[in-house]
């Protein structure tokens, strides 16, 4: 299969083209013009406040290309596990940390699994990464509009409500009943 060297040639290109991207956002500067508005926080920190499709998107590109490394080591190891085991685990097709001097190389194509199952799981790690990210951000949100707006202040009361005490005297029930007036005591 000799088509498979043109792909993984078109795939290098492409990684190092975004990977130059990547580094070309880091170091373009944006300036702004900064308003007065003390309680807008990117006014206050001197940084441009960009849509959060975008913070997204570059957390996104962050964590892909942080885990590529990774992603790339575990899939060269199970490539070479798989050959191995394929070739009744041979010592000339063991993975890496059991290479000796005569080890055989990949072909073409297993280098092409590899890569590709390696960009994979760093699109599969941001793309987890970014539904969690997004599940929080909605939980966060549901909660913050739960909550009633201003501060919220809380009165005690005692429960069950003291009844209005009896009436000492007749002549107190009797102004009492006249005047409509309700007789106020001390608490003891």
């Amino acid at each position: 299969m000799r088509p498979a060297k043109p792909l993984v040639l078109l795939f290098s290109a492409a990684f190092i083209i975004l990977c130059a991207h990547a580094l070309y956002a880091q170091s373009s500067a944006v300036t702004t013009t900064i308003p007065a508005n003390p309680s807008n926080k990117a006014a206050n920190s001197g940084k441009p406040e960009f849509p959060q499709w975008a913070r997204d998107l570059r957390r996104a590109e962050i964590i892909a290309f942080g885990s590529f490394p990774f992603t790339m080591f575990i899939s060269t190891f199970s490539v070479d596990t798989y050959r191995a085991s394929q070739h009744e685990w041979g010592s000339a097709y063991l993975p890496w940390p059991f290479k000796g001097a005569g080890a055989v190389e990949m072909s073409t194509e297993e280098y092409t699994i590899t890569l590709l199952s390696a960009v994979g799981g760093s699109l599969a790690i941001a793309l987890a990464d970014h539904i969690i990210v997004r599940i929080k951000r909605a939980r966060a949100e549901r909660q913050r509009m739960a909550l009633p707006e201003g501060e919220l202040i809380i009165l005690q009361k005692p429960w069950p409500p003291e009844e209005e005490s009896a009436p000492e005297t007749e002549a107190e029930e009797g102004a009492v009943k006249e005047t409509g007036a309700v007789k106020e005591t001390e608490a003891p």
